[in-house]
C-alpha cells in the first residue's frame, strides 16, 4: 500500500557496496512503483495542462477571488445579507407582539397557574393502590 497522499513515502537508497537482501531489489522497486503509481492517480494524465510543469500552472492562477463584475456580486451579496439581516431582526422582534398582547398573556398566566394547581393536587392525592381496600390516600 503507497503512503503517497497521506504521508510522505520512504525510499530506501542501498549505496553500492550494500547487501540486496534486507530490503531487497524487488522489494525497494516495488515500493517505487507503488508510490509512483500513487501519485499518477492523484495528479493525472497531463496535469500540468498547457504549461511546462505542474508548478507553472499553479502559479498562472489568479490570486483571490476574480471576476470580471466582482464589484457587482459584492454590492448583491452585501444587499442580500443586510435585507435578510433586517428581516429576520424584524420578525424576532414581532415574535410575541399583537393587538391583544395583554389579554393573552393574563390568560397564559391563570392558565398556567390552575393546571399547576391540578398537577400539585393530583400528586399530593397519590395513593397506593391495594386490591383489597382500593385506593389508600396518603400525605408524604
Amino acid at each position: 500500500m503507497a503512503d503517497y497522499p497521506n504521508s510522505n513515502p520512504i525510499f530506501v537508497d542501498p549505496s553500492s557496496g550494500d547487501k540486496q537482501n534486507a530490503p531487497s531489489h524487488s522489494q525497494i522497486e516495488i515500493k517505487q512503483n507503488t508510490e509512483l503509481a500513487a501519485v499518477i492517480a492523484t495528479l493525472g494524465l497531463n496535469p500540468q495542462g498547457i504549461y511546462a510543469t505542474v508548478k507553472a500552472r499553479l502559479d498562472a492562477l489568479p490570486v483571490g477571488h476574480s471576476h470580471s463584475n466582482l464589484a457587482i456580486l459584492d454590492l448583491i451579496t452585501e444587499a442580500f445579507t443586510t435585507a435578510l439581516k433586517t428581516a429576520y431582526d424584524d420578525a424576532v422582534t414581532k415574535a410575541h407582539t399583537h393587538g391583544n398582547k395583554l389579554i393573552l398573556d393574563a390568560i397564559d398566566v391563570a392558565f398556567t397557574t390552575v393546571l399547576k394547581s391540578n398537577y400539585d393536587e393530583a400528586y399530593n392525592k397519590r395513593g397506593v393502590y391495594d386490591p383489597d381496600l382500593g385506593v389508600i390516600n396518603f400525605d408524604i
